[in-house]
């Protein structure tokens, strides 16, 4: 357990891999998505996803979700908890014995839950108890798909892995029939606009409409875009799907018209939607499909049948996105209006934006998907995408789709230096990516991609002699000036070049022929653009910024992985192969102070307080967080995480401190308690290591962001309660 920092709650999280559900509020005639995310779910206002609640927590991720007029029901490991108000935890449904897959509500009072052992079981919601439970063989009989068809009551109809489907009475306890398949597994059942109709959506790309109560198939589609994961329908002005809440009295309200156009609407692991027109007599059509709606699998999808965005689209995916579209492209597809969104990949580089008008609020992150976004501590309406990163040259976006532009799609971001001094002016972020030599530059203030592409003159000579001498060269190092103005840049091959941010020229290079005769792990100039330091192989070089003229060299006792350098305090941090973390006083050229590391806890990247009191470093082999105490120079805390750590940043103030992990999509923020709290800290060992009993440190959830929309809350109430009226009494004597 760390004494310093506490867990807050994580950034960027805006979907998960389980089904969202929609609810009708009669009162306001308002439509809301219920999204799992984690171990809580998210309550947002349609169509703008307008953040209204947060649920509270269940101990472990929700894996299964489903909802009815009343309740709200999450399945997390073994127990389904069930809310009350679509945010309060009301008790919990327990009689599984393993991890909960499935849920459905039907017939207005049962709940059916499948787990992993394929056991089934149906629950009465008024009693909480238990009314059919059936143990399949997932051999013969592996459930993938649970629905209850339209005026089915108290009747399943169950989808299997090996293909052939089967409909049960969960009052009778006995299966009514079994229907032979398709040739390929069911991923998903939905309900046709018409009585005893079912569209079945298999592994292969084929939907099936079938008649349940004749056992016959009216009409088949095929496509490529993968499997089947979700199915929708809607007409010409809006969606035929009933809301989880509906009175089941109601549910043919929604029946289609055969006045009007009727649509399919189908979503697939790859990512495409696909519409296609539904005619009397068999006929059909395609009328649009969007390939690339989202990034990876959809999840769920909705059309919703009323209100204001009556006829709108509601999707989620694996990407970790939300969107909502409408129908009214030229070709009949949907286009996104609105949408919440956060990395798709894992990110691995988090960095506190420095400008002062932030108040260290807000912080980019970049990742393997090849995007830089913005997030902020405070409120999520002020996210944003700065896009990805494309070579220069890359089609029209509105011209071509994703896969047209993939070849110019640049790998993932694994550095990024940014200054806010010049932010209004020109572009204020560089990024350098994984296996390239070119670097990009970006726009923070208008949250775009820069003018520039920044490759050195020397590696694209004439003759063709210098592309293959510098084929395999790559940048590995960036720094950004503190006036704003430069931009260095540091390569395999030795050199380091300096850049002009505004015009995106090159202004020299450091060293003849190069800078270091290996690779440049790390550079960077001091606040007044004195001097230059780069760091490569076993040497620190120190060098004249404007003259380029070499001043010092320092020799490491081995080779150096990186380094950081604070310019409030001129100092460099280096962290070495073989453990250590040396500190330079950059001004007088000479080690100040060496932190003991052991060699298998390499350093993955490092961060100095403002003051220069802290130098927080992040570990992997043991992912180990530890702080350092600079004036002493003693190890003053450490703990250990749970999943391994690729990136930190400390904000400005030193409140927050963020980190991305692998494997995690949302960017973790970290309470420093010794912004509200006096601390008592004592030295460490400097080789301590967290005891391999104690449980590591959780990295932070959206439990955090429930507990400080909780003090928002109640922060509102005080104002209204007590501030408020005397304003208005003031008022009224004046």
């Amino acid at each position: 357990m760390s004494r310093i920092f506490s867990q807050y709650r994580a950034l960027g999280l805006c979907t998960s891999d389980v089904p969202f559900v929609i609810k009708y509020s009669a009162h306001s005639s308002t439509y809301y998505a219920l999204v799992p995310i984690g171990e809580t779910f998210n309550v947002y206002k349609l169509p703008r996803l307008t953040l209204v609640g947060i649920s509270d927590p269940v101990h472990c991720n929700i894996r299964a979700f489903a909802c009815s007029r009343r309740l709200v029901f999450a399945a997390a490991d073994n127990v389904i908890y069930v809310y009350r108000n679509s945010r309060y935890l009301s008790h919990e449904l327990r009689g599984h014995n393993t991890k909960i897959n499935l849920m459905v509500v039907f017939s207005g009072c049962l709940l059916a839950s499948l787990d992993e052992s394929c056991l089934l079981k149906v629950w009465n919601m008024d009693s909480c108890e238990a009314v059919f439970s059936m143990q399949f063989s997932s051999e013969s009989f592996n459930i993938t798909a649970i629905s209850n068809p339209l005026g089915y009551k108290n009747k399943l109809l169950l989808g299997s892995y090996q293909g052939p489907l089967q409909l049960w009475n969960v009052r009778s306890q006995k299966q009514l029939y079994w229907f032979k398949g398709f040739g390929a597994p069911v991923s998903c059942i939905a309900q046709a606009p018409a009585v005893d109709v079912c569209a079945i959506g298999l592994a292969d790309g084929r939907v099936c409409l079938h008649n349940v109560k004749y056992d016959t198939t009216l009409l088949n589609f095929v496509h490529d875009g993968g499997a089947v994961t979700t199915i929708s329908f809607r007409n010409g002005s809006h969606g035929l799907n009933n809301p989880s809440n509906v009175d089941p009295k109601s549910e043919l309200l929604l029946l289609a018209d055969g006045r009007d156009e009727l649509f399919m609407v189908t979503g697939y692991s790859s990512g495409q939607v696909n519409c296609w027109q539904l005619k009397e007599k068999g006929e059909c059509r395609p009328v649009g499909n969007t390939k690339t709606l989202h990034w990876d699998r959809i999840v769920s999808m909705f059309c919703l049948p009323g209100g204001d965005a009556a006829g709108a689209l509601v999707t989620s995916g694996a990407d970790n996105c939300i969107k909502v579209s409408y129908f009214d492209r030229p070709d009949g597809g949907p286009r996104t209006v609105y949408k919440r969104s956060g990395h798709f990949r894992p990110p691995n580089r988090v960095n506190f934006w420095p400008g002062g008008s932030a108040g260290g609020s807000l912080l980019l992150s970049a990742g393997q998907d090849s995007m830089l976004r913005i997030f902020s501590t405070f409120n999520d309406q002020l996210d944003k995408s700065l896009g990805r990163a494309y070579a220069p040259g890359v089609p029209d976006r509105r011209k071509t789709t994703a896969d047209q532009r993939a070849s110019w799609l640049l790998p993932g971001v694994s550095q990024l230096a940014m200054c806010a001094t010049r932010a209004d002016d020109w572009d204020s972020l560089v990024a350098i990516h994984t296996g390239r030599r070119q670097a990009t530059t970006w726009n923070f203030v208008n949250a775009t991609r820069g003018r520039h592409w920044l490759d050195p003159a020397k590696f694209s000579g004439k003759g063709g002699a210098a592309v293959r001498l510098y084929k395999q060269t790559v940048a590995t190092s960036v720094f950004v000036t503190n006036c704003g103005n430069y931009v260095l840049l540091g390569y395999s091959s030795g050199d380091a070049f300096k850049f002009n941010l505004q015009s995106g020229l090159e202004r020299g290079s450091y060293g003849e022929p190069a800078a270091h005769t290996s690779a440049v792990v790390g550079i960077s100039v001091n606040n007044v653009n004195r001097q230059t330091a780069t760091v490569g192989g076993n040497e620190v070089r120190f060098w004249s910024f404007h003259k380029h003229d070499l001043l010092h060299t320092s020799e490491l006792p081995s080779t150096a992985l990186f380094s950081r350098f604070n310019g409030d305090t001129d100092a460099l941090a280096v962290a070495l192969a073989d453990g250590p973390i040396l500190l330079f006083d950059a001004t007088h050229h000479r080690v100040i102070r060496r932190l003991a590391n052991s060699e298998s806890q390499p350093c993955v990247d490092l961060t100095i307080s403002t003051d220069g009191r802290w130098l927080i470093s992040a570990h992997h082999g043991d992912p180990l967080i530890k702080t350092w105490d600079i004036v002493c120079g003693k190890l003053i805390d450490c703990f250990r995480v749970n999943t391994p750590i690729t990136s930190l940043s400390l904000s400005p103030a030193g409140e927050f401190l963020a980190t991305t992990h692998a494997n995690s999509l949302g960017v973790h923020l970290w309470d420093n308690r010794g912004t509200y709290q006096r601390l008592h800290l004592q030295p460490l060992a400097d080789d301590y290591r967290p005891p391999l009993k104690e449980k590591p440190v959780a990295v932070p959830s959206r439990l955090g962001q429930f507990r400080f929309c909780l003090c928002l809350c109640l922060y509102s109430d005080f104002i209204r309660e007590t501030v408020l009226p005397m304003l208005c009494f003031t008022w009224f004597i004046l």
